[in-house]
Protein backbone atom coordinates (compact mmCIF):
# COMPACT_ATOMS: atom_id res chain seq x y z
CA UNK A 1 0.00 0.00 0.00
CA UNK A 2 1.32 3.61 -1.19
CA UNK A 3 1.38 6.10 1.76
CA UNK A 4 0.46 9.91 0.47
CA UNK A 5 1.61 13.34 2.34
CA UNK A 6 -2.20 13.17 2.76
CA UNK A 7 -2.51 10.19 5.04
CA UNK A 8 -0.43 11.85 7.14
CA UNK A 9 -1.14 14.13 10.43
CA UNK A 10 -0.30 17.88 9.16
CA UNK A 11 1.65 18.33 12.26
CA UNK A 12 4.34 15.80 10.59
CA UNK A 13 4.45 17.13 7.15
CA UNK A 14 7.59 19.46 7.73
CA UNK A 15 9.33 16.35 8.67
CA UNK A 16 8.23 14.33 5.75
CA UNK A 17 9.32 17.16 3.64
CA UNK A 18 12.79 16.90 5.34
CA UNK A 19 12.84 12.85 5.38
CA UNK A 20 10.66 11.87 2.91
CA UNK A 21 7.65 9.56 3.39
CA UNK A 22 9.01 6.47 3.11
CA UNK A 23 12.04 6.95 6.00
CA UNK A 24 8.46 9.16 8.08
CA UNK A 25 7.32 5.50 7.97
CA UNK A 26 10.46 4.09 8.96
CA UNK A 27 10.79 6.85 12.31
CA UNK A 28 6.72 5.34 12.54
CA UNK A 29 7.40 1.75 12.63
CA UNK A 30 10.10 2.38 15.58
CA UNK A 31 9.01 5.13 17.66
CA UNK A 32 5.36 5.66 16.75
CA UNK A 33 2.76 5.44 19.94
CA UNK A 34 5.59 6.84 22.11
CA UNK A 35 6.65 9.83 23.36
CA UNK A 36 10.29 10.72 22.25
CA UNK A 37 12.77 13.43 23.04
CA UNK A 38 14.52 14.89 19.82
CA UNK A 39 17.56 17.00 21.09
CA UNK A 40 18.09 20.56 20.04
CA UNK A 41 20.39 21.44 17.71
CA UNK A 42 22.33 23.09 20.46
CA UNK A 43 22.24 20.61 22.12
CA UNK A 44 23.76 18.33 19.51
CA UNK A 45 26.42 21.00 18.52
CA UNK A 46 27.82 21.34 22.27
CA UNK A 47 28.02 17.25 22.88
CA UNK A 48 30.12 17.86 19.20
CA UNK A 49 32.10 20.82 20.42
CA UNK A 50 32.94 18.84 23.88
CA UNK A 51 33.69 15.83 22.25
CA UNK A 52 36.70 18.16 19.77
CA UNK A 53 38.08 19.28 23.14
CA UNK A 54 38.30 16.01 24.80
CA UNK A 55 40.29 14.98 21.08
CA UNK A 56 42.26 18.05 21.13
CA UNK A 57 43.22 17.79 24.84
CA UNK A 58 46.57 17.11 25.30
CA UNK A 59 47.17 17.23 28.95
CA UNK A 60 48.03 20.57 29.04
CA UNK A 61 46.59 22.89 26.33
CA UNK A 62 43.83 23.99 28.49
CA UNK A 63 43.99 28.01 27.27
CA UNK A 64 44.46 26.77 23.86
CA UNK A 65 41.46 25.34 23.93
CA UNK A 66 39.84 28.05 25.71
CA UNK A 67 40.70 30.61 23.11
CA UNK A 68 39.91 28.18 20.10
CA UNK A 69 36.34 27.63 21.19
CA UNK A 70 35.66 30.82 23.19
CA UNK A 71 35.42 29.58 26.37
CA UNK A 72 37.24 30.24 29.71
CA UNK A 73 39.57 27.90 31.00
CA UNK A 74 37.10 26.72 34.01
CA UNK A 75 34.92 25.39 31.09
CA UNK A 76 37.14 23.85 29.65
CA UNK A 77 38.62 21.75 32.53
CA UNK A 78 35.10 20.72 33.52
CA UNK A 79 34.75 18.97 30.06
CA UNK A 80 37.78 17.35 30.51
CA UNK A 81 36.93 16.15 33.97
CA UNK A 82 33.58 14.75 32.62
CA UNK A 83 35.43 12.79 30.20
CA UNK A 84 37.70 11.01 32.95
CA UNK A 85 41.02 12.49 30.75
Amino acid sequence: MKVKLEDIPVQFHAMVEIVGIDKFVEIAKLYGGTNTYIPTCKGIFRYARNREIVRQFNGVNYGELAIKHNMCVSNIKRIINENNI
